[in-house]
């Protein structure tokens, strides 16, 4: 939606690194991971009773969620229109976003497992109770990295913002990183902070100061 409405053409990062494309030059090198539809299914069978909550989320912005939750709409505001109620519908392929809500007691238990299971791991969001699956060495910083090197966009010449965890490696690359003044993630307290939050157009200003750009 953004991408349209901004009248952009640049390459695009989606669902944390695992695809890197540019919807307006089919000949762009894309490059596409996902997360075992098997590994989910022996996740949600072992844990059936424990995981309270859950969504899943392939190519097509379709979703599955086991029950609604508010909390969740600022993160999926338009896939969470196009929902399947049949979770073998929507594993038909290997998906892209894997949430879950659980018990706190399982947490070892999804460590091990995740251990097993290589190369996925699991984080939790820092301001509500989820937990995502990932892949180790696959997010935003790798998909930046790759997007450069195949447009030659040396790294002195990058600009980065995220609030996020799953947003370090790809400040951590840019010459200029940014965290979101307002962000939650402690792993991100050690990157400069934008010149105010998302609410104060933190970013906006930030660029502005950067291109000495006045107002």
């Amino acid at each position: 939606f953004y991408y349209e409405l901004l009248g952009l053409s640049s390459p695009i990062i989606a669902y944390n690194g695992l695809l890197a494309l540019n919807p307006k030059d089919p000949s762009f090198p894309c490059s596409e991971y996902r997360i075992d539809k098997n590994v989910v299914e022996k996740i949600l069978s072992k844990y059936q009773e424990e995981i309270e909550n859950f969504l899943i989320e392939d190519d097509d912005d379709c979703l599955f969620l086991k029950k609604d939750d508010p909390r969740l709409n600022p993160y999926f505001p338009y896939g969470a229109s196009n929902r399947k109620n049949d979770l073998k519908e929507v594993l038909k392929k290997d998906p892209f976003i894997v949430v879950f809500e659980a018990k706190r007691k399982i947490e070892e238990g999804i460590s091990a497992f995740m251990k097993d299971h290589p190369p996925y791991s699991y984080r939790h969001w820092s301001n509500m109770p989820y937990s995502e699956l990932f892949i180790l060495g696959k997010d935003k910083g790798n998909a930046l990295k790759e997007i450069a090197k195949t447009m030659q966009i040396p790294r002195e010449k990058i600009i980065a913002f995220g609030d996020g965890k799953n947003d370090e490696g790809m400040i951590s690359f840019a010459k200029r990183g940014f965290a979101i003044a307002n962000t939650k993630s402690e792993s991100l307290r050690k990157f400069p902070k934008t010149l105010g939050s998302n609410d104060e157009d933190g970013v906006a200003k930030t660029l502005a100061s950067i291109f000495s750009i006045s107002s």
